[in-house]
């Protein structure tokens, strides 16, 4: 019988749980979310209370696994954030500046490429497209690094 492989925690940042649930589903079993947040203000708040092991005090979403045992090794802004990505981002390193940064990689979507509606299908089709960039990033060696930056999905 094969031995079955830890799932590598990660966070997601989406505006809609009905869609959350459908991507923290499709991630599994690779992939662990152990923290979903929903507006650019809870993950410039929550990110790095679970980076550091804890959970947040009051999440805006509790679909995630609550997990902080093992440290995520990235963080997927889902297309909502086009606009705000670079102010999560930023607000996020910046709780870690004495350190120099936050240690995870940055997922983001990449709006020029074809995807369904939003709704089910959606999800499925982002799902698909943040397995490949992950698988990428762990391929290289560079997922659990400790390294940060920003990767297109």
């Amino acid at each position: 019988m094969p031995q079955e492989q830890t799932p590598i925690p990660v966070i997601v940042c989406g505006q809609f749980e009905e869609i959350g649930r459908i991507v923290i589903a499709g991630l599994q079993p690779e992939y662990e979310v152990v923290h979903f947040a929903l507006t650019p203000e809870a993950c410039i708040s929550e990110i790095p209370t679970v980076l550091q092991g804890q959970t947040p005090t009051s999440p805006s979403s509790t679909i995630g696994t609550g997990n902080v045992s093992r440290r995520p090794v990235a963080v997927i802004l889902g297309g909502g954030y086009a606009e705000t990505f670079d102010r999560v981002r930023d607000g996020v390193e910046a709780a870690f500046a004495s350190s120099g940064s936050s240690g995870v990689l940055w997922l983001r979507h990449d709006g020029s490429k074809p995807a369904p509606p939003l709704g089910p299908e959606y999800a499925k089709a982002i799902v698909q497209r943040v397995k490949g960039a992950l698988g990428e990033l762990a391929a290289e060696g560079r997922l659990g690094s400790g390294e940060t930056g920003v990767h297109w999905y």
